[in-house]
């Protein structure tokens, strides 16, 4: 399967996307993934999955100085995540630090990444990188 249509939308789901998930408190905002994969079940009822590969919040990660990050800053994982489709609200878009600065107009579902969290080791690395690593606890 390579795409998903969301329930009571027009938009359309593909591999690859970067989307918005419900929270699973009501007063979060949305957790963020990257789709990997798309799989239909077998149940007639839509229980269609998606793999994804998570971002993090600054607020999901225990960093002691903050003064380097973002507002609108999102952390790369190699965490993955198989949810149902039915909790993706809608895409968003992810930008390099670089290409983030050149837009003209922010608005709510454009974020940027500049790091990669690892959440077991719990360390934040610029991607491609390992000498920088930076101890996130």
């Amino acid at each position: 399967m390579s795409s998903y249509a969301i329930q009571g939308s027009q938009e359309i789901i593909e591999v690859g996307d970067k989307v918005l998930l419900k929270p699973s408190k009501s007063k979060e905002p949305p957790y963020v993934g990257f789709v990997k994969k798309i799989t239909s079940g077998t149940r007639k009822s839509d229980d269609t999955k998606v793999t994804l590969r998570w971002f993090y919040r600054p607020h999901e990660i225990a960093i002691h100085n903050k003064t380097f990050i973002g507002e609108k800053e999102l952390f790369y994982s190699s965490q993955e995540v198989v949810q149902s489709a039915k909790t993706i609200m809608g895409k968003c878009l992810i930008y390099t630090f670089k290409d983030f600065l050149k837009l003209k107009v922010i608005n709510r579902l454009d974020f940027y990444c500049r790091y990669k969290y690892d959440p077991d080791t719990k360390t934040i690395s610029v991607p491609g990188d390992p000498a920088t690593n930076i101890v996130a606890v």
